[in-house]
């Protein structure tokens, strides 16, 4: 680990100089990301993103944090958390001035610009996809929830401030922060192995299902730090009556039964021709000598007349 991270600074480093060190994307650009294979998917995907710690925080004092806050008194809030010297949190707002002033899809995405990460109350997690839009899903800025609400705030906030977020995403592939270039190799190894020892946790059927992991920065190529030698088994039924043996032999006994009844004598043999019915050209033609239908042929008359 400590020799990928090591080859992947010097990479970035090297990029920056043949390029005049032009950082066009912002922080995000600086950023290394774990990306995580997995190798069969999950039907339930968990929209809320989890937290992982790091040993290395990635929001230091030079970072602004956002606060989304359930009450309306988002002024008191602020003070405490002013009072809990945390200079990383410089805006805190409620969900109702969420839904009033940054309705705009403009307003949104400058809201989105202007911090590097969002903290919310866990009671109004699942209600912010509508006020946020889609875009924060896209540039990985959901925000993280936190218990504000009751226990220790500070312990909370400081746990928050020094994690990182994984959310599954809808294919194969996910990607989890987990440093910057900034960074030193060493300092960017004990934060990749420590999210490689929590990812399986939040990863369905653990490390069975994990096909790969690598790092990335920017535009880098995926240097690999773990792959799979085994393949995954797909999962078992919800109904078990769908694998069970009796269902795998009933074809071979119903066809066995079927071949019987084809070779039985009663089966073979021909149903009895019905003798009284004659076919059609075993008729006999009319006699010359008789007439039209309704009338007594001559034939019939002496016949007749001789009985």
């Amino acid at each position: 680990v400590l020799k990928a991270a090591n080859a992947l600074l010097k990479y970035v480093e090297k990029q920056n100089a043949e390029k005049g060190d032009t950082n066009l994307l912002g922080d995000d650009a600086d950023s290394v990301h774990m990306i995580i294979a997995i190798k069969l998917l999950s039907r339930n995907i968990k929209l809320v993103p989890s937290r992982i710690p790091l040993r290395n925080p990635l929001y230091d004092e030079t970072k602004s944090v956002c606060l989304i806050t359930k009450t309306s008194n988002s002024a008191e809030v602020a003070e405490k958390v002013e009072k809990l010297s945390f200079p990383q949190i410089q805006e805190v707002i409620s969900v109702e001035r969420l839904s009033k002033e940054y309705k705009p899809y403009e307003a949104r995405r400058q809201l989105m610009s202007m911090h590097d990460l969002f903290l919310a109350d866990h009671r109004i997690i699942h209600g912010l996809p509508k006020h946020l839009g889609s875009k924060f899903f896209q540039s990985k800025k959901f925000p993280l929830p936190v218990v504000i609400a009751t226990g220790d705030i500070k312990a909370e906030l400081t746990k928050a401030l020094s994690s990182t977020m994984y959310k599954p995403a809808k294919g194969t592939t996910s990607a989890v922060k987990v440093g910057t270039t900034k960074m030193t190799a060493a300092q960017l190894a004990e934060n990749i192995e420590g999210v490689a020892k929590c990812i399986a946790k939040y990863v369905p059927r653990g490390w069975e299902n994990i096909e790969s992991l690598g790092i990335k920065a920017g535009e880098s190529l995926i240097l690999p730090i773990y792959n799979s030698l085994t393949v995954a088994s797909a999962p078992a039924p919800e109904n078990p009556k769908e694998n069970t043996d009796d269902a795998v032999e009933k074809p071979a006994v119903s066809a066995k039964i079927l071949k019987d009844k084809k070779s039985s004598p009663k089966a073979v043999a021909k149903k009895p021709e019905n003798k009284s019915k004659k076919s059609p050209l075993s008729r006999k033609r009319p006699a010359k000598d008789q007439v039209k239908k309704g009338r007594v042929t001559k034939s019939a008359a002496v016949a007749a007349t001789s009985a």
